[in-house]
């Protein structure tokens, strides 16, 4: 009786020590209506990759548990917030459920240059539109796109991870059953 105590004992010891693997996770929206030219363009993606854990064990990946982020070929939004001046500002939220594969961000990015000639915005939020402009005093160019009922969100990457509390009731459960088998038995 002891041996089974022990073996269920260490089970459970081995449930509650597994943690929540980091993953990475590759998407893509695909099909956005263009403000410029007025028109659906079903080809024009944005996509990008992000990797993180659910440190907190809450189901969802928020922007404090990531630990990178790629939107449109651009990787350094990771460190949004951390170098603010007045020529520079980065702001980002993030929220990514692997069961449901909701995703969402907002991540809005300006620069100027000391002089005030040039200045850029950048901003993508999720279902909503991006944006991309570079503002002279002389011009602007800019092109935004919006998110419509046609655009498609693909995303791959480890499923949900069972978390430890799961790993942790089942190896308990197999082991009363064992118990409960043995002490019919006997």
């Amino acid at each position: 009786m002891k041996t089974i105590n022990l073996f269920a004992l260490a089970l459970l010891s081995l449930g509650a020590a597994q943690q929540a693997a980091a993953g990475t996770w590759q998407f893509s929206y695909t099909g956005f209506y263009h403000q410029q030219t007025q028109a659906f363009d079903p080809n024009y993606a944005i996509s990008g990759s992000f990797s993180g854990t659910d440190t907190n064990h809450n189901n969802v990946i928020d922007a404090n548990e990531l630990t990178g982020i790629e939107v449109h070929s651009n990787d350094n939004y990771l460190s949004c917030g951390s170098a603010n001046s007045p020529y520079y500002y980065c702001g980002m939220s993030f929220g990514y459920n692997p069961g449901t594969q909701q995703l969402y961000f907002n991540i809005l990015r300006t620069t100027t240059d000391p002089e005030g000639w040039r200045n850029t915005y950048t901003n993508v939020q999720t279902g909503v539109s991006y944006v991309d402009a570079i503002y002279f005093p002389w011009r602007t160019q800019m092109d935004r796109y919006d998110w419509t009922d046609q655009t498609v969100l693909s995303i791959s990457g480890p499923g949900p991870v069972p978390e430890p509390g799961a790993y942790a009731m089942l190896l308990g459960g197999l082991a009363l059953l064992a118990c409960i088998a043995r002490r019919k038995r006997g």
